[in-house]
């Protein structure tokens, strides 16, 4: 029988996406407010973030929790971004906790350090300087995440996530911010996939292509070290090996590297995490194309 996660907001303009690439590495247990139809050995709950209880229940019995379900933008703080981005994270978190869920995977945004000037290069342990109030609420999904690793013993990993589109869409073919800042279906699902069995208690991840003036991908040192002990966690990220793009798993004590091991990867060019500057963005042979990253913190090598 294989390991089932809940996904909650499936139906959004993220989840339709990575959904179908998630189905092959788990059983998945689908919550969202509208109707969704079951593929394969899905198991499908309608119900609303709102409701406590349904939360509780679908929570039942799995591997992990991977929390989708938000207002994705700047909205009416009273209506909308209120009930959904902040009542509802904690109920997705103490969903998870009462129903003994260990592992949570919550998606934040790049807009909670967007702020920061131009050309300043950013990495997840600096203060946050959200941009919007919607970004504001995903710093309270952040630091309650952080609670709940520290309070309750969950292992709870943050991804903000940058420009996140489909290998389709028309905003990819269009010069911008855009191509510098995206983060694909496929590289978002694998990391996913791999904070899901990593052995974290918690960390912060910045998601997107990685191309001068970017965000890029990084990773807090607060996941590896939040003492003087030394610690061996395993997160995956991509990096450059062997000729080709790979994933690689973090496999390190505090300040060693990274080994290449894994799928290819849609992320282009290497740089450390900076925020966009006026660098003009390179053209991709392919939007699909052999990719590669880097840690801010740590030397990536290649695979003996």
């Amino acid at each position: 029988m294989r390991e089932r996660i809940l996904i909650t907001g499936p139906g959004g303009r993220v989840g339709t996406q990575i959904v179908p690439l998630l189905r092959e590495h788990f059983a998945l247990r689908l919550l969202d407010a509208k109707q969704l139809k079951a593929e394969i050995d899905d198991e499908v709950v309608q119900a609303d973030i709102a409701e406590f209880d349904a939360l509780r229940k679908a929570c039942e019995g799995v591997k992990a929790m991977v929390h989708l379900a938000a207002i994705p933008d700047e909205d009416d703080f009273h209506s909308r971004l209120l009930p959904v981005n902040l009542a509802g994270v904690y109920n997705a978190f103490e969903a998870a906790r009462q129903a003994g869920v260990r592992k949570v995977i919550f998606t934040s945004t790049g807009q909670t350090v967007l702020l920061y000037p131009k050309g300043e290069w950013v990495t997840p342990e600096m203060p946050v300087r959200p941009s919007t109030v919607y970004g504001c609420t995903k710093v309270f999904g952040e630091a309650l995440a952080r609670h709940y690793s520290e309070k309750h013993g969950m292992s709870m990993i943050v991804i903000r996530l940058c420009y996140f589109q489909p290998y389709d869409s028309e905003l990819l073919r269009q010069p911008g911010d855009i191509r510098r800042e995206w983060c694909s279906p496929r590289d978002l699902t694998q990391l996913l996939v791999k904070s899901i069995r990593a052995d974290v208690p918690f960390a912060i991840f910045s998601a997107s292509r990685i191309t001068p003036g970017a965000f890029g991908i990084s990773a807090t040192r607060s996941a590896w070290s939040a003492t003087s002990r030394k610690i061996t966690p395993r997160i995956f990220l991509p990096a450059q090996g062997n000729g080709r793009s790979q994933w690689n798993s973090l496999s390190t004590q505090r300040g060693e590297g990274l080994r290449v091991r894994g799928e290819p990867a849609d992320l282009l060019w290497p740089t450390a995490t900076r925020l966009q500057d006026s660098h003009p963005s390179p053209r991709p042979s392919s939007l699909r194309g052999e990719g590669v990253a880097s840690l801010s913190q740590w030397h990536i090598q290649d695979a003996p």
